[in-house]
């Protein structure tokens, strides 16, 4: 029995990490986490999540987790309507914390930019990491086509994605899409976090 947690941060290619990992080992248990049992000792496993769970951390075998410019991520979840701009710097604050309490457990940290411009580099990484045979090619090709939910707020509960999930992906969006401002606010509050990730 093995666990595998997919714990990207929000809005940075964590649900084609999740996808890739589900394709990749077709046989696993796969889930959100609040909709899994906190148990599940019989079966390999695979749980997407974002936020800190010593639970599940303590019993991982693989973390996988992913990273995008904070005012990327800010502009992606308010495409999505999960935000707004009054919650921007509150908001970046939580994703970076989540990231940073990932990322030091994680065999395996991807920056969004290679999952958008080297993707079949990156499920062949991801296979390595999670100790799978399968085609790179093949699982590359199945997640790029996975049909996204039409339905606002529904989302699918095998693949996990949302309606309207994929937006533009665009690296450096939010230069045409966040007012100045705001954006100064997320690199203000969480400028040693972007320096050291290279987007400053």
């Amino acid at each position: 029995m093995s666990i595998i947690l997919t714990a990207g941060a929000n809005r940075s290619g964590s649900t084609w990490l999740y996808n890739v990992v589900r394709l990749g080992l077709p046989s696993v248990i796969v889930g959100w986490v609040d909709d899994l049992p906190s148990s599940s000792d019989d079966h390999d496993t695979l749980v997407k999540l974002h936020e800190p769970h010593e639970g599940w951390a303590q019993r991982a075998d693989i973390v996988l987790t992913c990273h995008r410019d904070l005012r990327d991520v800010f502009v992606s979840l308010r495409g999505m309507g999960w935000v707004t701009d009054a919650k921007a710097v509150e908001t970046s604050i939580a994703v970076r914390s989540n990231h940073e309490y990932w990322s030091s457990r994680a065999t395996l940290d991807l920056p969004y930019a290679r999952i958008v411009t080297e993707p079949l580099a990156v499920v062949r990484e991801v296979l390595d990491a999670i100790n799978s045979s399968a085609d790179a090619e093949e699982i590359a090709r199945a997640v790029e086509t996975i049909h996204v939910p039409a339905a606002s707020g529904a989302f699918d509960a095998t693949t996990l994605l949302h309606g309207g999930h994929r937006q533009s992906g665009v690296v450096g969006r939010y230069e045409q899409e966040l007012d100045p401002d705001i954006a100064d606010a997320i690199v203000a509050a969480n400028a040693v976090w972007m320096a050291d990730h290279g987007y400053l």
